[in-house]
């Protein structure tokens, strides 16, 4: 009985060490849907980051608040990278979708309200519909957040790529259609080696 016990707990230990050492990367997709898509950073920049995310999802949050101001600082602002959100409404819960939509709105109004309201959304502790749309109100008063069903297909064509990609976590991240883990160091390592 202890030989079972043994071997099972060495199964598992091995099963668990597999699991933190492998790179879960998504396959390349040459094709990523970033027209109309917000960007920040020159247009002419010659690498693109991509990011997958989630306005619900905590490592999204965590991605935004502890990797994303090294990445605007070192790779976008010097023109090495532009980068690009797409919604992947991933948490199964109303408000993710609904910030999508809402973040669609800002969106068609201007592209630096949608990266004002990328941050704000992600320095709120907690998110509701009410506090969403109150965070884009302010934003932009005078934006009609009433008529969403276009932009809510939008959003749902853009988590419909995801899945037939295969792009099932968030945040997922790709330099030059390349996924790469989502952080700072990884990222800026991707982009000078397509560099040389």
């Amino acid at each position: 009985m202890k030989k079972i016990v043994l071997s099972s707990g060495v199964i598992v230990l091995a099963v668990v060490i597999f699991l933190l050492f492998t790179n879960f990367e998504t396959a390349p997709i040459e094709n990523l849907p970033i027209e109309d898509q917000p960007m920040v950073g020159n247009a002419d920049a010659k690498a693109t980051i991509v990011e997958f995310g989630d306005f619900m999802c905590p490592d999204c949050k965590e991605f935004a608040q502890e990797e994303f101001p090294a990445i605007k600082e070192e790779l976008i602002d010097t023109g090495k990278a532009k980068m690009y959100f797409i919604d992947n409404p991933f948490v199964k819960q109303p408000e993710s979708t609904y910030a999508s939509v809402i973040g669609e709105s800002l969106l068609v109004k201007d592209e630096e309200l949608f990266w004002q309201f990328y941050h704000e959304l992600y320095a709120e502790s907690e998110l509701t519909e009410q506090k969403i749309l109150d965070i884009a109100k302010n934003l932009s008063p005078t934006t009609d957040f009433t008529d969403l069903d276009a932009l809510e297909k939008e959003v749902q064509e853009d988590r419909d790529f995801a899945e037939e990609n295969n792009i099932n976590s968030v945040p997922t991240v790709f330099v030059d259609g390349k996924s790469v883990n989502a952080n700072f160091e990884d990222i800026k390592e991707a982009i000078e080696k397509s560099e040389n």
